[in-house]
């Protein structure tokens, strides 16, 4: 009964057991466990002497059959693992718990064991080695320098990074405070960081630190780190990457950058400029055809302010090439725009009628001198072009009460509305009239950068330029500008 229990228990087993002569290696006992892990019959495994070392992996067979015969020749009871092929090619990892049974003389008798499948632990054991390699070759060949310092900023662990980097290698850092090379002014913002990392146990933010090398120069660091608790101990790893390099190249990119854009101003000034000179060209004219003095004085008048414009066009030219921005000032619209309607008025030429509408209680902006003049000459010289047969351009101000808020509290944005009946701007288009260097006229006749400049400064004021237009009806351009 209890004969026949036990053996049940051990055919049961999702294991196999055994026992074989200790010197031929045969086995004489085998479970039914062994047909289900590894496919061969019973038969198999009690009719041929070598089967057990057959069924061992070609790597694995000298040396797990030496270590059994060493261990049996001295009565020793053992385990090893090692890989068996299974009947439909498998290879699986089987541990061997080993029991030898010695006579009287101590000399092996008979084995006993279990083998167990342990191929899913060794899987996972492969696996975790593999990514253990994986990490450790990232963390020994990255670029950045990979940090672990305790609360008070002792090194605890440091990249390989560290030598080529600063100079110093990583067996000289460890024990060092990571704030012994900061620079002194960026050492306040990094215990900050340090001492928030630890308290909210969030990343720190990205800073830029200051970092001195082994041979007294120094690099430029982006620093990020997170907390994190090994053994109980809280811990903050940090990820520094050099940026000097980066930096150099970015400033390089910026100096590019700035001769592109200085290209393209001068291209828009000197667009700006034919304008201006347009207006002088035509009240020249129209004072030496003059009969009286009175109307060559006017004129002369009207040229000076057209020559008061390309002054401000140079200083904006300047400024930019000297880096310095102009001066912004308080600019009265009305004031302006009644001062330029002759000017306008001479630009769009006889055919077309000029009007203006001020509804706007007051028209105080800020701006830099000639920009509004700006403005209105390069949509003046728009609409020109759009009414080659004549037709209207008006220019009507208005207060929209839901701008910006103004320093008394209360809201308000000055709105012009320039329009014309000119020959209109296509649907498919209308969204890139404001962009550099579009255009529809023919070569030579246009830059593409009088509306794209008009686009910038109401930008820079801190306004809102929109169009309206339909094809054979005009155009409207609104504008608003925060009223000072």
């Amino acid at each position: 009964m209890h004969a026949g229990k036990h053996e049940d228990l051990l055919e049961g087993l999702d294991a196999i057991v055994w026992e074989a002569d200790p010197t031929t290696l045969q086995f004489t006992y085998v479970s039914r466990g062994a047909e289900r892990l590894l496919g061969y019959s019973l038969e198999h495994w009690l009719a041929k002497p070598q089967f057990w070392a057959d069924l061992l992996h070609p790597d694995d067979r000298e040396q797990a059959v030496a270590f059994c015969l060493a261990a049996v020749k001295s009565c020793r009871d053992h385990e090893f693992e090692y890989r068996m092929i299974a009947a439909d090619g498998r290879v699986l990892w089987i541990r061997d718990i080993v029991r030898v049974i010695c006579d009287s003389a101590g000399k092996a008798a008979g084995l006993r064991g279990v083998m167990l499948d342990v191929s899913e632990r060794k899987l996972a054991e492969s696996a975790w080695h593999r990514q253990d390699r994986y990490t450790r070759a990232l963390i020994e060949h990255t670029l950045d320098i990979i940090t672990v310092i305790d609360r008070d900023g002792l090194i605890l662990y440091t990249s390989p990074s560290t030598q080529r980097v600063f100079g110093r290698s990583p067996e000289a850092c460890a024990g060092r405070s990571i704030f012994d090379d900061v620079h002194s002014d960026d050492v306040p913002a990094a215990r900050d960081a340090l001492e928030t990392a630890m308290a909210s146990r969030q990343p720190t933010p990205l800073l830029r630190l200051r970092h001195r090398c082994a041979d007294g120069s120094w690099r430029v660091l982006e620093v990020i780190g997170r907390l994190f608790v090994d053994e109980g101990q809280d811990l903050v790893i940090m990820n520094a990457r050099d940026i000097i390099e980066r930096m150099a190249l970015e400033d390089r990119v910026r100096h590019a950058q700035r001769l592109d854009a200085l290209g393209k101003l001068t291209s828009a000034i000197a667009h700006d400029f034919n304008n201006v000179l347009f207006a002088i060209r035509g009240y020249v004219n129209v004072g030496l055809e003059a009969t009286d003095l009175a109307t060559a004085r006017h004129d002369l008048v009207e040229v000076l302010k057209a020559a008061d414009i390309g002054t401000a066009l140079t200083a904006q030219l300047l400024a930019f090439g000297e880096r310095r921005p102009l001066p912004v000032e308080v600019i009265d619209v009305h004031a302006t725009l009644h001062s330029n309607h002759r000017l306008v008025k001479r630009m769009l030429g006889p055919s077309v009628q000029v009007s203006s509408r001020f509804e706007a209680p007051f028209s105080r902006v800020r701006l830099q001198r000639g920009q509004l003049e700006q403005i209105l000459i390069n949509l003046a010289v728009n609409s020109r072009q759009a009414m080659p047969d004549g037709g209207e351009f008006t220019i009507v101000s208005r207060v929209d009460p839901w701008g910006a808020k103004l320093p008394d509290g209360t809201f308000g944005d000055l709105v012009l509305e320039i329009s014309d009946t000119g020959v209109g701007i296509p649907g498919e288009i209308i969204d890139q009239v404001f962009d550099p260097y579009f255009t529809t006229k023919a070569p030579g006749q246009g830059t593409g950068l009088g509306l794209s400049t008009v686009y910038g400064i109401v930008k820079d004021a801190g306004g809102s330029i929109t169009v309206k237009s339909k094809v054979d009806e005009g155009a409207t351009f609104t504008i608003r500008f925060p009223l000072a």
